[in-house]
């Protein structure tokens, strides 16, 4: 029994979201057997979902040229943005107690983190008002947009002095890759199992 054939599709569709990302894109052949071993297993109603994590670049193929644009960071890959600003470190696990925000990632930092640590801070506008919780001076951080409970750990490990993080939403891998399943297929495979 294969890796294909025996994960949840939503687990493959992660892990191959992963070796897209990382990798700066799939080899076609690849690519094209990563699909043929999903449609074989899981029938070809998954297309639709494979093609959507394509469109928005989450699965995508190699290009022959893929440095256009050196300045942006999604065009040149994560190999360069990750050795930039220190995203992958080693040996985060050596001590007990975490001495970088990589620990919660077990040695990846987010770049968001990464941003705030390296951000002019000076900039930064304390927030008082009337509510009691804000009768003293707090540093609370906004974000539009999902983060993961790891993301939150680090920067609250990072930055100390922001008392409160306000997302939109909190997010897992598993509902950002379903999230592009206009279908429900995953939902329907994993009712099948």
């Amino acid at each position: 029994m294969s890796i294909i054939e025996s994960l949840d599709i939503t687990q493959i569709v992660k892990l191959i979201a992963l070796q897209s990302l990382v990798s700066d894109g799939l080899k076609k052949e690849t690519l094209d057997t990563y699909k043929r071993l999903i449609v074989d297993t899981h029938g070809s109603n998954c297309l639709p979902w494979l093609m959507c994590l394509q469109q928005a670049g989450l699965i995508r193929e190699k290009a022959g040229q893929t440095h256009i644009n050196s300045a942006n960071p999604i065009i040149s890959g994560f190999a360069k943005t990750a050795k930039q600003m220190r995203l992958l470190v080693d040996d985060v696990h050596s001590t007990v107690k975490p001495t970088d925000a990589a620990y919660f990632y077990a040695g990846y930092a987010s770049l968001l983190v990464r941003h705030l640590e390296g951000h002019d801070r000076t900039q930064w506008k304390t927030v008082v008002g009337d509510a009691p919780l804000l009768r003293s001076p707090k540093k609370m951080l906004f974000v539009i947009g999902g983060l993961t409970m790891a993301e939150i750990a680090s920067i609250r490990f990072s930055l100390p002095d922001i008392t409160a993080i306000c997302v939109t939403s909190t997010v897992t891998g598993t509902q950002l890759v379903r999230s592009f399943d206009q279908h429900g297929f995953a939902f329907k495979d994993a009712l099948r199992r």
